[in-house]
């Protein structure tokens, strides 16, 4: 009941909720901060997930998740700078090439790690307009790769953007901004 896992009602009983990686967030992240896992090791281990992530979606991706990738890049183009529709169509993006490996481990675990990876971040918006642009144009090139089923490519683009992110909050002056 303390994990959300199970509900109670009166008159139905106890019952097992639908699954939720959100239910396992909590739990998740109170074992990492007991381990001490720093924002880095989230971070990269969001890297190595994810640029695996894309090299598999380039192998076995559909037409229907090449618009899902696409929808969230325009999403992204659409939205202003540093706003929550921009930062809500940049995680669609990366949930989207996540579904398209077609494999639920990958799914459920990258949605653990972007969770822990999101609730250790604070909400900051000090990015310029020239990160944003470059941002986008990161988003792209990992959409074309994927599209054009390079595996190679896909994956050391998507290893590459999430690190240069971090690499640009930390020559900001600020090492905990959002990805």
């Amino acid at each position: 009941r303390q994990q959300r896992l199970i509900e109670t009602n009166r008159k139905g009983g106890t019952r097992v909720k639908a699954f939720s990686v959100k239910a396992f967030e909590e739990p998740i992240g109170w074992q990492l901060e007991e381990q001490e896992c720093s924002f880095e090791e989230l971070i990269r281990a969001r890297a190595i997930l994810e640029s695996g992530a894309a090299g598999e979606a380039a192998m076995v991706r559909t037409a229907r998740d090449l618009l899902r990738i696409l929808d969230a890049i325009e999403q992204m183009e659409a939205a202003e700078a540093d706003s929550p529709e921009h930062h809500k169509a940049d995680a669609q993006f990366h949930l989207a090439i996540l579904q398209a490996t077609n494999n639920q481990a990958l799914l459920i675990f990258g949605k653990l790690i972007a969770g822990q990876f999101n609730r250790k971040m604070a909400i900051e918006r000090l990015k310029s307009p020239s990160v944003w642009k470059r941002s986008i144009a990161e988003h792209r090139a990992i959409f074309q790769f994927i599209e054009q089923g390079d595996l190679a490519s896909a994956k050391k683009e998507m290893f590459d953007h999430i690190l240069r992110q971090r690499r640009s909050r930390n020559s900001s002056g600020n090492s905990s901004k959002r990805s």
